[in-house]
């Protein structure tokens, strides 16, 4: 199965400049050598590195044709981290998309609040055995 995984573009780049909240993305690079390990297909688009906009992510993500997406996002970056997921489902509905990171394992109530929440599922803490059972409930 394709699966996508997405370090958001940077937030508060016009306060900060260009290398605002920029962590690496070590993280998602776990899990996609996790899930290839068990025969998945995973692709990483760094947004942050590539000085991407959240519209840029979507279109990319058109073109791999993921069946599932995930984002990582601290607080700093759910802003953007959420406008991505919303463009996501607005432009890939059939895309599952799954919130993991810093912010929702230590706020998750945070996460699913509002009247529309674009992030499907949300994955606290280490995230391999969780992402790896529902990729397995997805292709059954």
């Amino acid at each position: 199965m394709k699966v996508a995984f997405i370090n958001p573009p940077a937030a508060d780049v016009h306060l900060f400049g260009q290398k605002a909240n920029f962590e690496s993305p070590l993280g998602l690079a776990m899990l996609a050598a996790y899930i290839r390990q068990h025969g998945h297909e995973p692709s990483i688009i760094d947004a942050a590195a590539e000085e991407l906009s959240e519209e840029q992510v979507v279109a990319r993500l058109a073109e791999i044709r993921p069946a599932v997406v995930g984002i990582t996002a601290n607080t700093v970056m759910m802003p953007p981290a959420t406008k991505t997921a919303s463009l996501i489902q607005a432009n890939l509905p059939e895309v599952l998309v799954i919130l993991g990171g810093k912010h929702v394992s230590v706020i998750p109530d945070d996460v699913h609040q509002g009247d529309r929440v674009p992030f499907d599922v949300s994955v606290m803490n280490e995230g391999e055995e969780t992402l790896l059972h529902i990729l397995r409930e997805l292709e059954r």
